[in-house]
């Protein structure tokens, strides 16, 4: 609606005027704990996956204490390959999953047709020592 109104040209922009901190339209989420939304996905189920760790930022503290907590409440599998990794990123998230004993994914972070994504047939295949996570998925 923002866009088709000319206050903003691209979904970009809407995020970028209007749905961050401090802006009219940001709204506050409310997070699920982790051993609650890992249980939803399990009931439903589905296998966890850390969706793109890079993106996070993360302490090698931090990132070691959140794959702790993850593995701890049932969590399963990390995204090693992602449209928005790096290949030194990939690489080392790859390690954390040998580490840490878990699944491993891929995925080009797509969301709709109109914004740019990478596409999954140009991503890196997975380490072949790593599991792939749709090969335990039923």
């Amino acid at each position: 609606m923002l866009i088709n109104n000319g206050h903003a040209k691209d979904m970009k922009q809407v995020f970028k005027r209007y749905l961050v901190a401090g802006k009219p339209g940001y709204v506050a989420g409310q997070w699920a704990e982790m051993q609650q939304a890992l249980d939803w996905i399990a009931t439903a189920g589905g296998i966890s996956v850390i969706a793109h760790p890079a993106r996070y930022r993360l302490t090698a503290t931090k990132m070691r204490m959140m794959i702790e907590a993850f593995k701890k409440a049932g969590g399963q599998g990390i995204e090693v390959i992602s449209g928005s990794h790096s290949t030194d990123e990939s690489q080392h998230i790859a390690r954390l999953a040998r580490k840490y004993k878990l699944l491993a994914s891929r995925g080009s972070d797509f969301h709709d047709p109109a914004i740019a994504y990478i596409n999954m047939k140009t991503l890196p295949a997975l380490p072949k020592d790593l599991a792939p996570v749709w090969e335990v998925w039923q």
